[in-house]
């Protein structure tokens, strides 16, 4: 049960970093 929700935290913290890169990226573009 408790590496079953490290799993899943794991995953939203990689789904949270992509979000944040593709916000900057395109941020970044905007302003480019």
């Amino acid at each position: 049960m408790f590496l079953h929700n490290i799993k899943i935290r794991s995953k939203l913290f990689m789904a949270f970093g992509l979000f944040i890169v593709l916000m900057v990226v395109e941020f970044r573009s905007v302003f480019v």
